[in-house]
């Protein structure tokens, strides 16, 4: 069982962009709760450079597109996937971690992951590029992007044989409760199903927005 929430990262208070990438990477990837950096994973980047790689493709996006949305820019996202006590390892954590970002990105976004142990219960920190690997869009976050980003938690913690919140609070727009389908007897096979069926519908929803 996880949970999960989005949000996204703005440029530092002093209007920095490095400052702000500098300050979310660091926090992820915090020695201290990470077992020495060992709970950390990166996809088309380098998590000990990862700060210069996000910095230099935003360089490019500027000059490529002659955008710059100043400090309304939003610089990346920080996604944070919280498991139950128990449940999983914090090398568990992580892969299932990789594969949501991996899923969210859809292969087109650097990112980084992070798996602390700090807590009682695992829990990820991941961290994507808001610039494409081209260099040439952004990724636009879009309504009800957090529910559509706990469908896809749901879907990697059944196929990983754990468990989902059946009795979620409510939540703006939807409950937890309807999107699983609110039925309280089905299998976790059922409860897969039910989630990619929606999902399927709602993928018209869920595809990148990007600036004409």
């Amino acid at each position: 069982m996880a949970t999960t929430w989005v949000k996204a990262v703005h440029r530092s208070n002093s209007g920095s962009i490095s400052a702000g990438l500098k300050q979310t990477i660091d926090y992820a990837q915090n020695p201290d709760k990470t077992q020495g950096g060992k709970l950390t994973a990166a996809y088309e980047c380098d998590p000990m450079t990862a700060e210069s790689e996000f910095l230099l493709s935003k360089t490019l996006y500027e000059q490529r597109t002659g955008r710059n949305q100043g400090k309304h820019d939003v610089i990346g996202y920080q996604i944070r996937q919280s498991f139950k006590p128990g449940e999983v390892t914090a090398e568990q954590a992580l892969k299932i971690g990789y594969d949501l970002a991996t899923r969210w990105a859809k292969g087109r976004h650097q990112f980084i992951v992070a798996a602390h142990t700090n807590t009682a219960n695992p829990h990820t920190h991941i961290f994507f590029n808001s610039v494409d690997l081209d260099c040439s869009r952004k990724f636009e976050d879009f309504r009800h992007s957090a529910i559509a980003l706990r469908k896809i938690s749901d879907i990697l913690c059944l196929e990983n044989g754990l468990s989902v919140i059946e009795k979620p609070r409510l939540s703006k727009g939807q409950n937890r409760a309807e999107y699983l389908g609110g039925d309280k007897q089905s299998t976790g096979r059922d409860q897969l199903r039910k989630i990619r069926k929606t999902s399927r519908v709602q993928d018209t929803g869920r595809q990148e927005k990007f600036p004409a």
